[in-house]
């Protein structure tokens, strides 16, 4: 009787890792692996959100009171200034919308 349910565990033990290894081995259909493409030097930003809207990469820079554009390059194209700790943005068919959290606000402003 023993050796029936020692012989048993170790069955069931070997089904259970061999399960374990042959799921570990494959990937799932459709995943992917993540592998980092491009670095851009924002020099003089301190992003907290970003949005795109057209060719552009807006970031909020919450540290300096503004929302800036810049291109692939990291280069400022274009700004919107005078803002109240703006956080994460979003864009949406030409229009950025900015919550200021220095005012409980959001602005909308279209292109």
């Amino acid at each position: 009787m023993s050796y029936r349910f020692t012989f048993l565990r170790q069955s069931l033990g070997l089904l259970g890792l061999l399960i374990l290894m042959g799921s570990c081995a494959k990937k799932a259909a459709g995943s992917q692996e993540w592998v980092l493409s491009k670095t851009i030097s924002l020099n003089g930003v301190n992003p907290i959100g970003l949005a795109v809207l057209g060719d552009s990469l807006w970031l909020s820079d919450g540290d300096h009171n503004r929302v800036v554009a810049v291109n692939g390059s990291g280069q400022v194209i274009d700004s919107i200034v005078s803002l109240e700790r703006p956080m994460h943005i979003a864009a949406h068919q030409g229009q950025l919308w900015i919550p200021q959290y220095g005012s409980d606000t959001c602005l909308l402003y279209t292109s």
